[in-house]
């Protein structure tokens, strides 16, 4: 009987042994799919995050780009309103001049032309 109790002992340290080594073996593969899924997860965080970070300088380039274009209106209307009070003040002058009976002089005839093409 010692021979079957010694078979039986053996048997079950064999299983036992067996079993601590699939377990061993399961508890590996899921800390390799643990440590794949986080590599995997701060990969995309990363490149998340960048493209995050490419949109920020994006945003910030248009918003230069729209303020240097209002300047640019406010420049353009600024002009617009200085050449306005020009040709009136021009105006101004040129019915003084009919006014007082006055021939208009050889550059001021020039200049009329000058506006009448513009």
């Amino acid at each position: 009987m010692d021979c079957k109790e010694d078979n039986k002992s053996t048997a079950d340290n064999s299983n036992a042994s067996v079993a601590d080594k699939n377990l061993n073996d399961s508890f590996k593969s899921v800390q390799l799919l643990l440590q794949t899924m986080q590599d995997k997860f701060q990969a995309m965080s990363d490149e998340i995050v960048h493209r995050m970070d490419e949109m920020g300088h994006r945003i910030n380039d248009l918003e230069q780009n729209i303020s240097d274009l209002m300047q640019q209106a406010d420049m353009i209307e600024n002009s617009n309103e200085i050449s306005d009070s020009q040709q009136q003040q021009q105006q101004s002058n040129k019915s003084q001049t009919i006014d007082d009976g006055q021939k208009p002089t050889d550059q001021q005839q020039q200049q009329q032309i000058e506006e009448h093409n513009i």
